[in-house]
C-alpha cells in the first residue's frame, strides 16, 4: 500500500494506492474520508491518476455524505450502566461477579459476569469474544438466506471470512471470497444484508460504476437509508 497524491485542477487529493491481481481498477471511498485505489498489477501511474481525476465529482460526492457523521461517537465505555449495540438495539451493561467470563441477554440488558467486575479490561475481554461468537454464528446465517435471494442471477461466492476490518464493512476478492467485518453484528438486520449484498454485486462489476449501481438499486431500492442507518449507529 502506498500513498499517494495528485494534483488536478481543484487542488490536490491524496489516495492509498495498492496494486492486486485483478482485471479493473477500483476507487473506494472509507467512511474516514481515505481514498482507495486498487489497481491490476502492471498499470501505470498516469491512467491511475487519469481514471481518479475523471471520478472526481463522485469522490466529493462520498466525502460529503461521510462528512456528516463526523464527529465520531465516544468510544463505549465497559462500566455498569453503559449502552452497547446487538443487531441494532441498545442494551446497557449489568456487571456481575463470577468465576466463570460470561455474556448474556436478559431483560434488555447485557449481564456480563467476570471476576472483577470494576475492572474494565476484563469485562470488555468478555463482551468482544461475546461479540465474536454471534458473529460467527449470525453473519453466516445472513449470507446464506441473502444469497438464495440472488443466485439466480450468478451471484455466488466461493467462501466467507469473517474478522474485524479497520475502515470498511466487507470486501469481496476477485476470486469470489467474501469478507465480512466482525462489527456488523451490532448493526440492524437490514444494514447486515446491505452489505452482504453490496459485495455479492461485486461478483458481477468489480468497480462502484454506474452498472454496479443499477444492480444494487435493483436488488435494494432502500439500499441508502439502510447504509444510512449503518453509519449513524456505528459511526
Amino acid at each position: 500500500m502506498h500513498q499517494q497524491q495528485i494534483v488536478h485542477r481543484g487542488g490536490s487529493l491524496a489516495f492509498r494506492l495498492s496494486f492486486a491481481d485483478r482485471k479493473t481498477l477500483a476507487i473506494s471511498v472509507l467512511p474516514d474520508g481515505t481514498v482507495a485505489v486498487s489497481a491490476p498489477q502492471g498499470t501505470p501511474l498516469s491512467k491511475i491518476e487519469q481514471r481518479i481525476v475523471a471520478r472526481l465529482p463522485w469522490i466529493d460526492r462520498q466525502k460529503a455524505y461521510f462528512a456528516q457523521f463526523m464527529p465520531r461517537s465516544p468510544a463505549r465505555q465497559y462500566v455498569g450502566g453503559e449502552t452497547h449495540l446487538y443487531l441494532g438495539r441498545q442494551y446497557r451493561l449489568r456487571l456481575e461477579q463470577g468465576e466463570d467470563r460470561n455474556v448474556r441477554l436478559y431483560a434488555g440488558r447485557l449481564v456480563v459476569s467476570v471476576p472483577e467486575p470494576d475492572r474494565p479490561d476484563q469485562v470488555r475481554e468478555a463482551l468482544e469474544a461475546w461479540y465474536a461468537e454471534r458473529a460467527r454464528i449470525r453473519l453466516p446465517e445472513r449470507v446464506a438466506l441473502v444469497q438464495d435471494q440472488v443466485r439466480h442471477l450468478g451471484l455466488s461466492h466461493s467462501d466467507l471470512t469473517i474478522r474485524t476490518l479497520r475502515r470498511r464493512w466487507g470486501s469481496m476478492s476477485p476470486s469470489g471470497r467474501l469478507t465480512l467485518n466482525r462489527n456488523l453484528i451490532k448493526a440492524p438486520i437490514s444494514s447486515i444484508d446491505y452489505v452482504i449484498i453490496h459485495e455479492l454485486c461485486h461478483l458481477a462489476h468489480a468497480d462502484h460504476g454506474p452498472a454496479f449501481y443499477r444492480m444494487l438499486q435493483r436488488l435494494l431500492p432502500d439500499w441508502e437509508a439502510r447504509k444510512a442507518r449503518l453509519e449513524r449507529l456505528l459511526a
